[in-house]
């Protein structure tokens, strides 16, 4: 295996010809960091994820240290999806999109922070029942947004965030808006008692009770957010649409009307 420094030295070499460096200074600015003038690249790792490819941490003048993806797989899908979030009040990480001089497109973004609801295995019962309020609330919130879209990969895509925050990370699916697409998910409500009572069938329907009810309102209360947000959503798309061209292969006005039904309640 490389060493870590040779990892380093090689790819901060690279930062100046593909153009990254801006697009990490970029990507500093919008963490909400105080702006980093420069930086220099202190660990590379190698990940093997769908979603991800490369894992860097990169130290600023002040000393802080962020950590940073790189992704070659999916870039446009994420680029789409993450300027949505903020129109409606919800939260999201921030990501660039960057294509080199010679034509290569990544996407930069921090690394997540927190609890991975789904995938985390280590979460104890206790944890779920004292967190799960404002969980299943920002999912069902994540999922408003996510069916009006047509995400179609959720199942451990959901990260509860400092702040009391639930943020939905490698969205690279969008627009699958046909009934007959295929969507791997599993709502927080059916999974997070399956968690806490895995024993206790009594208990676990309970809980799920209390939780689809809580869903179902924070999904509502969000659908009519979005729903008067639709003029900011449609310019943001609009502003979009040669990227959501070439992500569908379909005509832009096909996937605007088909985004607008959902939102309004269309079938």
């Amino acid at each position: 295996m490389m060493p870590d420094s040779a990892r380093v030295k090689i790819f901060s070499s690279k930062l100046k010809a593909t153009g990254l460096k801006k697009s990490i200074l970029l990507l500093l600015s919008r963490m909400g960091r105080n702006a980093a003038r420069d930086f220099e690249v202190v660990h590379v790792e190698l990940v093997e994820k769908v979603h991800k490819d490369t894992l860097f941490t990169v130290k600023d003048g002040a000393g802080r240290k962020h950590r940073i993806y790189l992704s070659r797989f999916g870039c446009i899908g994420e680029y789409i999806y993450a300027g949505l979030p903020g129109l409606v009040g919800l939260p999201a990480l921030p990501v660039v999109y960057h294509q080199s001089p010679q034509g290569e497109e990544v996407l930069l973004k921090p690394k997540e922070e927190g609890i991975n609801i789904y995938l985390d295995e280590e979460v104890p019962a206790s944890l779920i029942l004292k967190e799960s309020g404002w969980w299943v609330d920002g999912a069902a919130r994540q999922d408003a947004l996510g069916d009006c879209l047509g995400t179609a990969l959720r199942y451990g895509h959901y990260v509860a965030a400092p702040g009391k925050q639930v943020v939905m990370i490698d969205n690279i699916e969008l627009f699958h808006l046909e009934e007959e697409d295929v969507r791997i998910f599993e709502p927080i409500y059916e999974f997070l008692p399956k968690r806490a009572y895995p024993e206790d069938g009594a208990k676990r329907t309970a809980l799920q009770n209390r939780m689809q009810k809580a869903y179902d309102q924070a999904y509502k209360d969000q659908m009519k957010i979005i729903a008067g947000e639709w003029g900011e959503i449609e310019r943001y798309l609009i502003e979009m649409r040669r990227h959501v061209r070439t992500y569908t292969g379909e005509v832009f006005e096909t996937v605007l009307a088909k985004v607008k039904a959902r939102v309004f309640g269309q079938r």
